[in-house]
């Protein structure tokens, strides 16, 4: 007769997503509620985490949506397991959808394209 294996539960930790204008003034507000979302964890993890925020809240900041007044920019923050902290921005540009490789570009739509990567940064810490 075997055993199964029980699986202590992983811990997950996920912080209430927050909403900012896309603006590049509203860094300071990212940055500060990092800060404080991360209360407790190592200075040298905040300060990390802060500042690998900063180009992608620019980025975002520049594709938000055109339509509206600024668009949005929404902050993401959670730990998955306890070596994990993933934090994700996004924006409110208008290019969503399923990403294809594209069969006709002209050159402008080139140069729109290669701004509308993703970033995906980790930090390791021990």
């Amino acid at each position: 007769m075997t055993t199964p294996l029980v699986r202590e539960p992983r811990p997950i930790v996920f912080w209430e997503s927050r909403v900012y204008t896309g603006e590049l003034s509203e860094l300071a507000r990212v940055r500060n509620d990092l800060a404080r979302d991360l209360t407790g964890f190592a200075p040298d993890l905040v300060d990390a985490l802060q500042l690998c925020a900063s180009e992608p809240h620019a980025n975002c900041a520049k594709y938000t949506d055109p339509d509206r007044l600024y668009g949005e920019v929404i902050r993401g923050l959670s730990m998955p397991d306890e070596r994990t902290l993933r934090l994700s921005l996004s924006d409110s540009g208008g290019g969503g959808g399923t990403p294809r490789i594209p069969t006709e570009r002209s050159e402008a739509d080139w140069g729109w394209a290669e701004g509308q990567r993703g970033l995906r940064l980790f930090v390791f810490t021990d």
